[in-house]
């Protein structure tokens, strides 16, 4: 009698997982043809060299004793550690979920390359001017990934009662957190810069 239970209750999980083949159930993009893995990569990637970029200039600017606001200074200290642990919970969502590592690209421009040449107070008053730019563009990347994702998440769920069901997946829950928490710190700390040099 065991043998027979156990034996139909195969049967029965086989069917059902040939049923959710068929019908794509598991694939997270098969809903009115977004292609959410796509949307993820974009945004990761693209975040990806901004906070490198961010992180590479903010070194420079931490180490330079010439310049005398050392407010400046702390704050890039803390650019570097923030943006760092960023680029690795980016990436480990792009290795877990989407394949491989982020490869950069080559073709994109560093907003912080005219700062090349420049010393002290007059690099720290552009490394600001520069800064509030790049955390503007986190925010718009990062208000444009959470309304594509919420688009997303209304079009992938149904009510049953009060219970809400949408279909999601891991790698769209934490760069949706992620996106939330980047657009929030960088919304904090524009108000820190414009107080540096006002």
């Amino acid at each position: 009698m065991k043998k027979l239970i156990i034996t139909i209750s195969i049967l029965i999980l086989i069917a059902l997982g040939f049923i959710a083949y068929k019908t794509d159930l598991f694939n997270m993009n098969n809903s009115k043809d977004v292609d959410t893995s796509a949307i993820i990569k974009d945004y990761l990637g693209r975040h990806i060299e901004n906070a490198d970029d961010a992180v590479m200039i903010s070194k420079t600017i931490m180490n330079d004793l010439d310049i005398t606001n050392a407010k400046v200074r702390v704050l890039a200290a803390d650019i570097v550690d923030t943006q760092s642990f960023d680029i690795s919970r980016m990436n480990n969502i792009h290795t877990l979920y989407l394949g491989s590592e982020y490869i950069p690209s080559t073709t994109t421009e560093n907003i912080f390359s005219k700062l090349e040449g420049k010393k002290g107070d007059d690099l720290a008053k552009l490394y600001v001017k520069k800064m509030i730019k790049h955390h503007k563009m986190n925010i718009d990347l990062s208000k444009d990934f959470i309304k594509k994702i919420d688009a997303y998440r209304e079009a992938n769920s149904s009510s049953q009662g009060d219970l809400v069901i949408s279909n999601s997946h891991p790698s769209i829950d934490e760069s949706y957190d992620l996106a939330k928490s980047i657009m929030d710190r960088s919304q904090k700390e524009i108000v820190t810069l414009e107080e540096l040099y006002k």
